[in-house]
């Protein structure tokens, strides 16, 4: 929530860094295994191995993003799997664009009220909000991270059949591909 009020507040500051970004889908298959273990889903990833060893970017707010994408995917599937994929989009050297795609079985969003999704304090319905909790502000500053870094999040849904929200974003090759 800190990052609302500093990017309402028209203050926001991107801390870029070196970092592996199979390590951070790692990390958040990690962090977030347990919830997919307590309701009994399937969770897989995979990157595909033209994403560069070493990319520069806000780590932390990417890792944002992608756990509050594949939370949600987790919360609104009741059996199935919630899969994130990354790929390259383009390349041109020394900037790639590359895209996360988390995507699930889950129960959908109606068309009706995706464009709204991403406005703060809104749910898909009020149903929604007593059924799985929550505060409608998760995707909204997911929005507002994603456009920060000079990315976006979009959104394909079918209700009642799943859910994909990419988070798709600019990042720079690090000078250094050592390990």
């Amino acid at each position: 929530f800190l990052d609302y009020g500093r990017i309402e507040e028209g203050r926001p500051e991107l801390d870029v860094r070196p970092f592996r970004l199979e390590r951070v889908l790692t990390d958040i298959m990690a962090v977030l295994s347990t919830a997919v273990t307590a309701k009994g889903i399937e969770l897989l990833w995979s990157a595909e191995p033209s994403i560069p060893p070493v990319l520069l970017g806000d780590v932390g707010r990417i890792r944002r993003v992608l756990i509050n994408l594949v939370s949600n995917a987790i919360k609104f599937t009741p059996e199935g799997r919630v899969a994130m994929v990354a790929r390259v989009v383009t390349d041109s050297a020394p900037q790639s664009t590359v895209e996360v795609a988390v995507e699930d079985t889950g129960i959908g969003i109606p068309e009706a009220q995706q464009a709204d999704l991403f406005s703060a304090f809104h749910q898909a319905d009020d149903s929604t909000t007593r059924r799985f909790g929550g505060t409608g502000l998760g995707l909204s500053i997911s929005k507002q991270l994603a456009d920060l870094m000079g990315g976006d999040i979009l959104l394909k849904s079918t209700e009642g059949s799943g859910s994909c929200f990419t988070l798709v974003f600019p990042l720079t090759l690090a000078e250094s591909q050592a390990p």
